[in-house]
């Protein structure tokens, strides 16, 4: 996820996991290679074992590659607006500022996994794990969502209207 505008006003970020679809491309590339040079070979049972990796590669380098996250918090407005594009359809959802409490790092660990893989999440007033939103639907290495939970923070603390007092 990479920021793309931080004014008082606005906060704008976008998800596309351009790497991850090259990466599974390139792999159905070589297994559809494989493939043709079994055709010419007349090996068809390595032909069929290729091709089922083929299809095994371009789908899911269809479906995540193909895939656009875009985070909008507006002070304007006072709202959050996550839109969401992928080959299924599109997702609008729309949060008002007021409820978000925070944003917050979720881990994953696999089995002898030391780092872990991370992704940002929203946090809403009610404060259970069912009101939680997540930005991104995987998740990633590297501590680029620890700096975007920061700047979303950040970002929440200046664009809050400053909390009432009691003058009693």
């Amino acid at each position: 996820m990479k920021l793309i505008r931080q004014t008082p006003d606005e906060l704008l970020l976008l998800h596309r996991p351009i790497l991850l679809c090259i990466a599974l491309a390139a792999g159905a590339a070589l297994a559809l290679g494989a493939a043709v040079w079994n055709i010419t070979q007349g090996e068809w049972l390595k032909t069929g074992i290729a091709l089922l990796a083929t299809a095994g590669l371009v789908a899911p380098a269809l479906w995540f590659g193909a895939e656009r996250v875009q985070i909008a918090f507006s002070r304007t407005s006072g709202t959050c607006t996550i839109d969401t594009h992928r080959l299924s359809g599109a997702q609008h959802e729309v949060f008002r500022l007021d409820e978000i409490d925070a944003a917050i790092v979720e881990t994953h660990k696999g089995q002898g996994d030391t780092a872990g893989s991370h992704r940002v999440a929203l946090t809403f007033t009610a404060g259970d794990a069912e009101n939680r939103r997540p930005l991104t639907p995987g998740y990633a290495g590297g501590k680029g969502a620890k700096d975007i939970a920061a700047r979303i923070n950040g970002w929440l603390d200046t664009a809050r209207p400053p909390a009432e007092q009691d003058l009693t």
